[in-house]
């Protein structure tokens, strides 16, 4: 119980230190453009590992995932405007989302905490290490912090 709300708090401390960063380093929209794009991978591929039962959902995650950001940097470089971009992939992920999630309902019950979890892990199963990952992680984004601010 003491492991898994230090886990939080460490979690907690760099998630949102990395969020000011990413919005001094102007790079918020495409943030919010990969969350967008894991999500959906996430539902895709676990509907996509219950429908066919080979298939991994981390492969379809990453797969997909990888995809929106070339997209988004394509859609940069051929000069769209990085608002309108990361709408359009956000808009996009959103309905694969919605439209995994409703599959997922049908084909099997516990495909939707399955892919939660795969995304966002689970406090009770954190390891001394994970502890350790995210301790060293914490440091390192306070001390950039600290010393670009």
């Amino acid at each position: 119980m003491i492991a898994g709300l230090v886990y939080v708090a460490l979690a907690g401390v760099v998630f949102s230190s990395m969020g000011y960063l990413l919005t001094i380093a102007q790079t918020l929209m495409f943030a919010v453009e990969l969350t967008h794009s894991l999500l959906a991978g996430a539902l895709l591929g676990a509907l996509v590992e219950g429908v066919t039962n080979s298939v991994p959902m981390q492969a379809i995650l990453f797969l997909y995932s990888m995809f929106m950001t070339v997209v988004t940097s394509e859609l940069l470089r051929r000069g769209v405007p990085g608002d309108t971009a990361v709408a359009l992939i956000a808009s996009t992920s959103a309905v694969v989302s919605i439209a995994s999630l409703w599959g997922l309902v049908y084909v099997t019950p516990l495909g939707v905490s399955r892919a939660l979890g795969t995304l966002w892990g689970s406090v009770l199963l954190a390891t001394p290490l994970d502890m350790a990952y995210l301790t060293t992680a914490a440091v390192a984004v306070v001390a950039v912090i600290a010393l670009f601010n």
